[in-house]
């Protein structure tokens, strides 16, 4: 579906640092809304800027495992895509100052399978990665046929209604992160900060994760730290 489709219907550089501490010593008593303390990473690295906007590509709940959730407690706003009907109607609930896309972002428009999982924050679009899940003992509930949307276009629809400078990309979108993330190198695009689940395992030695991050993200950014699963460049 494209993005004036999507419109319609919503209408109507430092040296890498990999942190292998617990999430309770890096937020150190401070509350994070991210999966590995992303968020708190972030405003200790100066890089938090309400002023500015954001983009969640897989918003899956307002509050909960959100890299952009603090971000927006702090009076900023951007735009949210999650595919899932129920998690997306959420969105909007929890945080109506963003914009939302119930949509999936794919390399092509089109429509595509999301795999349900009875915990959704497990659902994914890659069946190899559900099959992975599946592996580890979790049962898919649901798979539904959902709108796809290019990077290409999410930025579009950015532009068009948020329309600030963005100081933040978030992709979690279980196993397709570094192929959405390949789209940017194509546009002229350029949030401040990326932040991404690498395709590299958490158990891999520190340097191997960082020298794989850094062939994963675009020209021009460096990685600033690696926590868990997550890039930060």
């Amino acid at each position: 579906m494209s993005a004036t489709r999507l419109l319609q219907r919503r209408k109507g550089l430092r040296s890498p640092l990999v942190h292998v501490r617990r999430l309770r010593q890096l937020t150190s008593g401070r509350l994070s809304m991210s999966q590995e303390g992303e968020d708190i990473l972030l405003e200790k690295l100066n890089l938090f800027d309400p002023s500015s906007g954001f983009i969640e590509i897989g918003g899956f709940h307002p509050f909960r495992f959100s890299n952009t959730a603090r971000l927006y407690r702090y009076g900023g706003n951007g735009l949210i895509v999650e595919p899932n009907s129920v998690m997306a109607a959420k969105c909007r609930r929890g945080r109506p100052r963003d914009f939302v896309v119930e949509a999936a972002v794919d390399a092509h428009c089109g429509e595509g399978i999301l795999y349900g999982f009875e915990q959704p924050a497990f659902n994914t679009m890659s069946e190899a990665q559900a099959k992975l899940r599946q592996h580890e003992g979790h049962r898919i509930v649901s798979q539904n046929v959902v709108d796809l949307i290019t990077l290409e276009e999410v930025v579009e629809l950015y532009v068009s209604q948020v329309g600030l400078p963005c100081s933040l990309l978030s992709i979690d979108i279980e196993g397709l992160d570094v192929e959405v993330l390949s789209q940017l190198k194509e546009l002229s695009f350029r949030p401040r900060v990326l932040v991404f689940e690498s395709l590299c395992p958490a158990s891999s030695m520190a340097a191997e994760r960082v020298e794989v991050a850094r062939q994963q993200i675009p020209t021009g950014y460096e990685v600033r730290s690696i926590l868990g699963g997550s890039v930060v460049a």
